[in-house]
Protein backbone atom coordinates (compact mmCIF):
# COMPACT_ATOMS: atom_id res chain seq x y z
CA UNK A 1 0.00 0.00 0.00
CA UNK A 2 1.45 3.23 -1.31
CA UNK A 3 1.73 6.12 1.25
CA UNK A 4 -1.03 8.33 -0.52
CA UNK A 5 -3.86 4.95 -0.13
CA UNK A 6 -2.48 5.08 3.48
CA UNK A 7 -3.15 8.92 3.69
CA UNK A 8 -6.54 8.56 1.61
CA UNK A 9 -7.70 5.92 3.82
CA UNK A 10 -6.98 7.59 7.32
CA UNK A 11 -8.92 10.60 5.73
CA UNK A 12 -11.77 8.66 5.03
CA UNK A 13 -12.34 7.21 8.54
CA UNK A 14 -11.99 10.80 9.81
CA UNK A 15 -14.93 11.87 7.40
CA UNK A 16 -17.20 8.45 8.74
CA UNK A 17 -16.62 10.09 12.14
CA UNK A 18 -17.47 13.12 10.97
CA UNK A 19 -20.91 11.75 8.99
CA UNK A 20 -21.47 10.21 12.25
CA UNK A 21 -20.84 13.16 14.24
CA UNK A 22 -23.81 14.87 12.36
CA UNK A 23 -21.47 17.07 10.14
CA UNK A 24 -22.75 17.49 6.49
CA UNK A 25 -20.73 16.27 3.27
CA UNK A 26 -19.30 18.87 1.95
CA UNK A 27 -17.89 20.36 5.24
CA UNK A 28 -16.83 16.57 5.93
CA UNK A 29 -14.87 16.56 2.52
CA UNK A 30 -13.63 19.77 2.54
CA UNK A 31 -12.41 19.46 6.35
CA UNK A 32 -10.71 15.98 5.30
CA UNK A 33 -8.99 17.46 2.24
CA UNK A 34 -11.41 16.26 -0.92
CA UNK A 35 -13.19 18.08 -3.21
CA UNK A 36 -16.73 16.85 -2.88
CA UNK A 37 -17.11 14.64 -5.73
CA UNK A 38 -14.02 12.74 -5.14
CA UNK A 39 -14.66 12.42 -1.86
CA UNK A 40 -18.02 10.75 -2.99
CA UNK A 41 -16.39 8.22 -4.91
CA UNK A 42 -13.89 7.42 -2.63
CA UNK A 43 -16.14 7.26 -0.06
CA UNK A 44 -18.17 4.71 -2.16
CA UNK A 45 -15.31 2.47 -2.99
CA UNK A 46 -14.00 2.43 0.67
CA UNK A 47 -17.46 1.54 2.53
CA UNK A 48 -19.49 0.33 -0.53
CA UNK A 49 -22.68 3.36 -0.51
CA UNK A 50 -22.28 7.16 -1.20
CA UNK A 51 -21.52 9.97 1.72
CA UNK A 52 -25.22 10.68 1.28
CA UNK A 53 -27.25 7.29 1.46
CA UNK A 54 -24.68 6.88 4.79
CA UNK A 55 -26.10 9.78 6.46
CA UNK A 56 -29.78 9.17 5.60
CA UNK A 57 -29.20 5.52 6.65
CA UNK A 58 -27.78 6.79 10.42
CA UNK A 59 -30.82 9.61 10.57
CA UNK A 60 -33.37 6.69 10.37
CA UNK A 61 -34.92 6.40 13.76
CA UNK A 62 -35.26 2.02 12.94
CA UNK A 63 -31.71 1.67 11.98
CA UNK A 64 -30.57 1.59 15.58
CA UNK A 65 -26.85 2.65 14.81
CA UNK A 66 -26.09 0.35 11.63
CA UNK A 67 -24.57 1.07 9.30
CA UNK A 68 -20.72 0.59 7.10
CA UNK A 69 -18.16 0.14 9.61
CA UNK A 70 -14.54 1.28 8.52
CA UNK A 71 -12.36 -1.29 8.73
CA UNK A 72 -9.89 -1.30 11.62
CA UNK A 73 -7.06 0.56 11.06
CA UNK A 74 -3.23 -1.25 11.82
CA UNK A 75 -1.33 1.96 12.25
CA UNK A 76 -0.75 4.49 15.30
CA UNK A 77 -2.32 7.09 13.61
CA UNK A 78 -2.80 9.21 17.07
CA UNK A 79 0.16 11.81 15.82
CA UNK A 80 -1.66 13.09 12.58
CA UNK A 81 -3.50 16.02 12.64
CA UNK A 82 -6.14 15.72 10.01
Amino acid sequence: MSGNEVIRKISLKKGYEMLSDGYNVSETAYACGFDPSYFRNCFKAEYGVFPSEFVKSRNKPSNKGEGPRPPPLLLNTSYLIL
